[in-house]
């Protein structure tokens, strides 16, 4: 791991980029994302270390700003989360960044004070003050609009906190004139059950796999849909099939459980959520929002159904080895009570 934050911008030069800030922005937190750069692109700063283990491990900022080319009086610079670098590798003259997602950025009191586009584009002309920076996408440290990254567990991560940080990033976005009639998304985890997370950190069995997924917009417009995508062979979802989630509140919740006894088989849950109408392209623009999943056995209820079936083997075979002075009535209630833990044991779902 370096010793410094690097900065990695996504830009609105073409629709694929637009997908990827509005996909990082989307994802829960531990979900994995790449980004491409050519070489031309990377700072030297950056560059010389791309090839070094240390990077990996690296904290980034994924930021968005304007394309390459635009008037000064155009350009916008704004943070959207954190992640840590997982690999790169070079291919021809581009390098591939994997990066795993973490927290939302939190802005400091200049930046949180930026309401309106006029101020996010002064505090942008100071930061691209040389051609060096409005020349590279990949730069070594972050701006200083944002309060230095404080890493944090995920099982200590305040959802309330997460979801302030997530509207104030989405509110900055809708500023500029290209976001305005946007939806903005966001899922997570809500409850680990019958299913987890690729991420060992995040593992909780028992119980059912909630998605929840919140969307945000700032300006008019109808609902949007969410069309979701699972493996009908491994999942089933709590309610009925539809694929498409009409948007008619802040947020939804769809819950999934697993199919038979597979356990230790990876799978994935795909949401496509509609954002906006690119109008220069003429082309909708989706945030994908895909979630690994790892179905995994539910040793809870494997565990308790022994138990009560081992009380229940006790109690229907102590009437026979008693001795012959034991009342009869005290045989019975113990071939009773057993049988009854026998009976419950085979109530407890054995599945994953």
């Amino acid at each position: 791991m370096l010793d410094s934050t690097i900065t990695l911008f996504s830009s609105d030069s073409r629709p694929q980029y637009v997908k990827d800030v509005f996909n990082v922005l989307a994802l829960p937190h531990g979900s994995m994302y790449r980004f491409r750069y050519k070489e031309k692109y990377i700072h030297s700063d950056v560059i010389e270390h791309l090839g070094s283990s240390k990077i990996k491990g690296t904290i980034a900022l994924i930021a968005f700003r304007t394309k390459l080319g635009i008037d000064k009086n155009e350009q916008i610079l704004i943070p959207v989360r954190w992640a840590s670098i997982t690999n790169i590798r070079k291919s021809s003259d581009y390098y591939l960044i994997d990066f795993t997602v973490l927290g939302y950025a939190v802005f400091n009191k200049e930046f949180e004070n930026c309401r309106n586009y006029e101020d996010i584009n002064s505090l942008a002309k100071k930061y691209f003050s040389s051609q060096d920076k409005i020349d590279a996408f990949v730069i070594k440290n972050t701006p200083n609009i944002v309060i230095p990254f404080a890493n944090t567990k995920p099982n200590k991560i305040n959802e309330d906190d997460e979801k302030d940080r997530w509207l104030k990033v989405t509110e900055r976005l809708s500023i500029y004139p290209k976001f305005e009639k946007c939806y903005y998304f966001k899922a997570s985890i809500i409850k680990n059950g019958l299913a987890k997370l690729f991420n060992p950190n995040s593992v909780m069995e028992g119980g059912r796999t909630n998605i929840n997924i919140e969307y945000n917009n700032f300006c008019d417009i109808s609902d949007s849909e969410i069309n979701v995508e699972y493996d009908e062979c491994l999942l089933i979802p709590s309610r009925d099939k539809k694929t498409k989630i009409e948007c008619r509140y802040d947020s939804t919740i769809y819950a999934f459980q697993a199919k038979g006894i597979l356990s230790d088989t990876p799978t994935q849950i795909t949401l496509n959520c509609y954002s906006y109408k690119d109008t220069e392209n003429n082309q909708d623009i989706e945030t994908m929002i895909k979630i690994p999943l790892i179905i995994k056995r539910n040793r809870c209820y494997l565990f308790a159904r022994v138990l009560l079936s081992l009380v229940g083997a006790i109690g229907i075979g102590l009437p026979g080895v008693l001795s012959e002075s034991t009342p009869s009535k005290c045989k019975v209630v113990l071939f009773v009570i057993g049988s009854i833990f026998i009976a419950i044991s085979w109530l407890i779902p054995y599945k994953e």
